[in-house]
């Protein structure tokens, strides 16, 4: 890779610092936040849907890929059906305890999409972190494209809560601006083409014709 994909690490040199986590070492400081997307079983297990979701998160240059809504002991209770049920894949209480005593670095969350805001966050020490939740469904790629200053390619999050108006009624997240996110196995798989070519209608055309003869 030559060195030209990395100015971003010369526009922002904090973003791009490393962070030590206890014995985690993170190449930079964004984290994508958890966004409980409904593309688990009814068990709480992940699904192929889930694994191609979380997997497109990851390739997009972010630290730490985290997931949301799980649950650490299924017989205390849980809130609905699609949470993730961590001790079925046999972890157990106790790995989630905390040392007291221990310096916790700090994250910030909230509408964060510029590389220049979160740059100066970390610079004046507001936070050691940045999160980026809804972000990362409009633009998976947004760390990375920050690393190669291309901050204006970088597609924004409208906030206009498209996202969560598909997680009940049809159990996956969408996005306004990235028509891939939540199909991310079936745009891998692709499309299988139709049997006999079909004709589409414009429905704007076909009202703009009509309009013109009345």
């Amino acid at each position: 890779m030559g060195m030209h994909q990395y100015k971003g690490k010369e526009l922002y040199p904090k973003l791009f610092s490393p962070l030590r986590l206890g014995n985690v070492r993170l190449k930079n400081r964004i984290i994508c936040a958890p966004t409980s997307p409904a593309m688990i079983t009814l068990d709480g297990h992940m699904t192929p849907q889930m694994i191609a979701y979380l997997e497109k998160k990851a390739q997009g240059g972010a630290a730490v890929v985290t997931y949301g809504e799980s649950i650490v002991h299924s017989k205390t209770g849980k809130q609905h059906d699609k949470q993730l049920q961590l001790d079925s894949y046999g972890v157990r209480e106790g790995l989630t305890a905390f040392k007291k005593h221990v310096k916790t670095p700090v994250a910030c969350v909230g509408a964060i999409q510029d590389p220049a805001a979160m740059e100066q966050i970390i610079e004046s020490g507001q936070a050691d972190v940045v999160e980026i939740a809804r972000e990362s469904l409009a633009d998976p790629f947004l760390p990375a494209k920050a690393l190669r200053g291309e901050a204006e390619d970088i597609t924004p999050c409208l906030r206009c809560y498209e996202c969560f108006g598909g997680i009940e009624p049809q159990e996956m997240v969408r996005c306004a601006v990235n028509p891939v996110i939540g199909q991310e196995l079936q745009a891998r798989l692709g499309v299988k083409p139709a049997e006999r070519p079909k004709k589409v209608l414009d429905a704007v055309q076909t009202a703009y014709y009509a309009a013109q003869r009345v």
